[in-house]
């Protein structure tokens, strides 16, 4: 093999090893992500069970109705950054009562879900519009 080919051959097999070793690390990364989970809110008896949301970015979000209704979900709009508030709104597409806010759960048993939009690590006070006296949560969004 000549010389010329030879560098040829060893900038090919140099660019393929880069190639390779950035292709191993993105897939690390990219493995180490943990996956969405389904996160499962019972509002019932005048309280959401639990209280206390941890979920994650792109987490969906179950609020199962249950006993003392009608109930909903509502986050508390001057404790939210305008940011996370449109994203938040968003996230809570399709019929709502308000900004923010899911429709009424009237049934024992009916559903209001979403996905965690890409919100900012902390808490999110939310609560149930016709119990907004003791009827009160947080959403944790964990790193």
């Amino acid at each position: 093999m000549t010389r010329i080919r030879l560098r040829r051959a060893r900038r090919w097999a140099g660019a393929l090893l880069a190639l390779l070793l950035g292709f191993v690390s993105l897939s690390a990364s990219v493995a180490s992500v943990p996956p969405a989970k389904t996160v499962v809110v019972r509002l019932d008896g005048n309280a959401f069970r639990p209280d206390q949301i941890h979920v994650r970015v792109g987490d969906s979000l179950r609020f199962v109705n249950g006993t003392g209704g009608p109930h909903n979900v509502k986050f508390v709009d001057d404790s939210i950054a305008g940011p996370a508030r449109a994203l938040i709104d968003k996230a809570m597409g399709g019929e709502k009562i308000g900004p923010m806010s899911s429709p009424l759960l009237l049934d024992p048993g009916e559903v209001y879900a979403f996905v965690v939009p890409a919100l900012s690590r902390g808490k999110y006070p939310l609560y149930c519009l016709p119990h907004a006296a003791q009827m009160r949560a947080e959403l944790i969004v964990d790193p």
